[in-house]
């Protein structure tokens, strides 16, 4: 849509951020301006604007430095969380004008962005990564008021994207004038379908994404260490950083590669035997999570070792496209055996995967649903 603006609002550097750059991507093909406003944790500076290069062309990135860790507590970020807030604040008090819709997204946005938008001048749209108040470690006496302040934000904005079906269930009282689900499919990739020659004596176990508590990291790493059998490439960045790359300095059969961009991952994991999304099913967020592992590993035609009770592990039972697990180490090495002893049955499943991705959950899909909503909503 020729001339509309859109400012999305995201809590991390997005370096990457392969959800806010395929949306900012399929809203730049649709004909949207698109900028950024995000959290640059690793020092303090003031806002800077760098361009960032997108399929369809280009969005501006403002990234404003205020210290801070990823995994490290509520109590702990506390403070430079609120400084966050104060900064998208006034952000949007000088430039709102600019923009005719504010894609907020995650509660760690959606707040400060309906306070600094223009109710008359900017349409708000909330999209809900992740539910926080289950998402995130915050303390008893704030959940109550953190809940009420998320469902005046779900209800005042004029539309609330959701990743799957399921976590309807979490917004609980709240009432969205508009609700959109939009799954975290990856976009098309045309290296799906090629060959890759390589030893296949060892099964290669493929791991990308935040290397936080609630994911079995470390137990991973330990199995890996002691198989030969097995390799793990893992890529990433977060908490237990310095733990995989001491691994990967020790062990031959696992390589760390740090932060990649979203092309790199998707090469990696369709190099790999089997994916690996194990999330802790005690954390109420990862009951409704969809991971884009799952996503990927559908497009990919690869297995995948999941956790029962977390998000999509009863369509990877249902569709035997892997192996769901209990959250342990015994059950994780038991889950990597099982796809090792039986990868001639899930190598004849790829060919459905595939079509199932590409019938239900493809980014095409997702990316019309998108630019659909924004200009129903921008009539």
């Amino acid at each position: 849509m020729d001339n509309k603006k859109v400012l999305i609002l995201r809590s991390n550097p997005i370096d990457p951020d392969p959800r806010v750059e395929k949306e900012a991507d399929a809203l730049l093909k649709d004909g949207f301006s698109v900028d950024v406003f995000c959290w640059d944790r690793s020092c303090d500076h003031p806002v800077d604007q760098v361009p960032k290069a997108l399929n369809n062309g280009n969005c501006n990135i403002y990234r404003i430095g205020i210290s801070s860790s990823f995994g490290s507590g509520f109590r702990k970020n506390l403070k430079p969380l609120m400084k966050f807030q104060l900064a998208v604040f006034k952000y949007l008090k000088s430039n709102r004008m600019r923009y005719d819709v504010i894609h907020a997204c995650d509660f760690d946005t959606a707040l400060s962005g309906m306070m600094g938008c223009s109710r008359k001048r900017n349409r708000l749209v909330y999209d809900i990564f992740d539910y926080y108040a289950d998402a995130f470690a915050v303390p008893a006496f704030l959940k109550r008021l953190v809940v009420k302040l998320d469902t005046c934000v779900i209800n005042r904005a004029d539309a609330v994207i959701i990743c799957s079906e399921k976590r309807r269930e979490q917004l609980g009282k709240a009432r969205p004038k508009r609700l959109e689900v939009i799954h975290n499919a990856p976009p098309s990739w045309t290296g799906a379908n090629e060959r890759i020659d390589r030893d296949d004596s060892r099964l290669r176990i493929a791991y990308i994404g935040i290397l936080s508590d609630g994911r079995l990291i470390p137990e991973l790493l330990d199995i890996v260490s002691r198989h030969n059998e097995y390799e793990l490439v893992i890529a990433g960045f977060g908490k237990h950083e310095a733990l995989t790359r001491s691994y990967a300095d020790k062990y031959s059969n696992i390589s760390f590669l740090g932060r990649t961009d979203y092309s790199k991952t998707l090469e990696i994991e369709n190099e790999s035997d089997v994916m690996v999304a194990a999330y802790d099913p005690a954390v109420a967020n990862h009951k409704y999570a969809a991971p884009n592992k799952f996503y990927e590993a559908l497009m990919l035609g690869k297995p995948i070792i999941m956790c029962s009770g977390t998000g999509f592990s009863e369509i990877v039972e249902a569709q035997g496209m892997g192996v769901c697990i209990d959250y342990s180490s015994q059950s994780l090495e038991d889950g990597i055996a099982a796809v090792k002893e039986n990868y001639a049955r899930f190598a004849d499943k790829s060919p459905h995967e595939k079509e199932l991705f590409r019938r239900e959950y493809s980014w095409d899909i997702m990316s019309h649903r998108l630019t659909r909503l924004y200009r129903e909503l921008l009539v």
